[in-house]
């Protein structure tokens, strides 16, 4: 299955209904290995490097003394070749 096949599967670019609560269902994985073979390239032999990086717009918690902080952020995930 190419990831265009998948994507038909999923909620990914369709509206769906708003949710309250954390919905694991709604996650949708997609798998580098397949886009890798379609281009011959073998996950532990790979001719580029790369990262994830997630915004965080909003980070809040309350400091020793009770006081509300808030901040942005970014977390940085590199490449992980082997998957």
């Amino acid at each position: 299955m190419n990831n265009q096949d998948f994507a038909r599967d999923t909620p990914l670019s369709k509206s769906i209904a708003a949710v309250a609560a954390y919905t694991p269902a709604l996650l949708c994985p997609i798998a580098r290995a397949a886009a890798r073979a379609e281009l011959g390239l073998e996950a532990g032999d790979l001719p580029f490097t790369g990262l994830d990086r997630w915004n965080l717009y909003e980070v809040s918690w309350l400091n020793q003394s009770g006081k509300p902080q808030v901040a942005r952020g970014v977390w940085t995930f590199p490449v992980i070749p082997s998957i």
